[in-house]
């Protein structure tokens, strides 16, 4: 199995959302209701994180690790 749809969730997604993405909202005059839409991205991307590597898991994962430990006596 390729491995390269983990990869792009795994790691594309969040390098997109971390790396690329928050030099567009640099500005210190764009904020909701005073606080930066920088900060709250930043804050927003921490859970978006943590979906995209429990999505690589249970998606295409998971099932190698749950065969390796039934094969174990």
């Amino acid at each position: 199995m390729s491995k390269l749809p983990t990869m792009l969730i795994g790691m594309g997604v969040p390098i997109l959302l971390i790396v690329i993405v928050p030099p567009f909202l640099n500005d210190p005059n764009l904020t909701w209701q005073g606080i930066p839409v920088l900060l709250l991205w930043m804050f927003l991307c921490i859970p978006a994180t943590a979906l995209c590597l429990i999505v690589c898991w249970y998606c295409f994962d998971r099932q190698h690790y749950v065969g390796a430990e039934e094969d174990q006596p």
